[in-house]
Formats: C-alpha cells, sequence, structure tokens
C-alpha cells in the first residue's frame, strides 16, 4: 500500500474517490442525481439564508436597515425546509422553485443595489449578480426539463474530473517527502 505522505494525502484521495463515485452515479441515475442536486440545494438554501439573516441583524445592530436582506434570508430558508422535508414531492417543483427562487433573488438584489447607489456604496458586484440570478431563473422556467437534464450532466463531468484530478493530486503526493507537504 502507497505511504501518502501525509493525512492530507489521504483526505485529498477520499475526497477524490467520494467526487468520482457522486459523478458516476449522476450520470447513471438521472432521477436518484436530481434529487441529490435537490436535497444539497435545499441545505444550501438553508445555511445561505441563516447567513444572510446573521448578515441582516449584525447590520441593524449598525443601525442600517437591511430589510432587502431579512426578507431574502427568510425565503431562501424556507425553500431550502421545504425541499429539505420534501425531496421526492419537491423535485418534480424543483426547478420551477429554482427558476423562481433564482428570479426573486434577483430582484432583491436589483433592489438592494439601487438602495446602495443611494448610500454612494460600491455595488457593482451585487448588480452583476442580480442579472446572473435573472438570466438563469429565465432560462430554467422556460425550458425547465432540458435545464435539468443539462445541470446534471455538468455537475456529474465536473464531479468526474476533480475526482480523478484530486486522486491524481493524492498519488504525487505520496511521492513527495512529508517534511515537504507539512
Amino acid at each position: 500500500m502507497q505511504n501518502f505522505g501525509s493525512k492530507n494525502g489521504w483526505i485529498t484521495a477520499l475526497k477524490g474517490l467520494l467526487s468520482l463515485g457522486f459523478g458516476v452515479l449522476i450520470l447513471s441515475n438521472t432521477t436518484t442525481a436530481l434529487i441529490l442536486i435537490a436535497t444539497y440545494f435545499g441545505i444550501f438554501a438553508i445555511i445561505g439564508g441563516a447567513g444572510v439573516l446573521f448578515y441582516a441583524f449584525w447590520n441593524q445592530k449598525k443601525g442600517i436597515k437591511s430589510t432587502f436582506w431579512m426578507f431574502e434570508g427568510s425565503f431562501n430558508i424556507l425553500v431550502g425546509l421545504i425541499i429539505v422535508f420534501y425531496p421526492e414531492i419537491s423535485i418534480s417543483i424543483f426547478l420551477a422553485f429554482f427558476g423562481i427562487w433564482a428570479i426573486i433573488i434577483g430582484v432583491l438584489q436589483f433592489l438592494a443595489f439601487k438602495q446602495y447607489r443611494k448610500l454612494k456604496m460600491n455595488s457593482g458586484l451585487i448588480l452583476v449578480n442580480a442579472v446572473i440570478s435573472l438570466v438563469v431563473g429565465a432560462i430554467i422556467l422556460f425550458n425547465p426539463f432540458e435545464s435539468a437534464k443539462i445541470i446534471a450532466l455538468f455537475i456529474g463531468i465536473y464531479a468526474m474530473i476533480y475526482g480523478l484530478f484530486s486522486i491524481y493530486t493524492a498519488i504525487r503526493m505520496a511521492g513527495t517527502p512529508k517534511n515537504y507537504i507539512e
């Protein structure tokens, strides 16, 4: 058995194997893949919503109005909880949810952009994110089934490439002296 030079080598190899397996699963079973993606999205929305709410409350303590951030955080958490607790039901409406969510987030971020501009604050990235959210949401809503296939395909291919590169990196780490890595 190879000595991976450090615990980082084993972690990298494990991440690579898990990612490779995830990619194969996605490419081999679209239904399971879409449920996994929906569940991942639900968890992401809950965590992201909690972060946005924390940011909003933190800003309010400093006297900065954060109504849009509070609404965005609450909306993210609500959507995330629905998807996580009802994955079988929500998979059929997941793409519509995602498209609508992206559009609402885009609108909220555009409104936040306008508020930041009034305060003479740099807000270019908020505007870019708002436009991207609006465009992605519209594309998904107008062609949800093709979007699902393409999203699953890209995620599966990416996971496999990431997995292969991680395994390659772990093998390369095996030939590197331990004191050089750590």
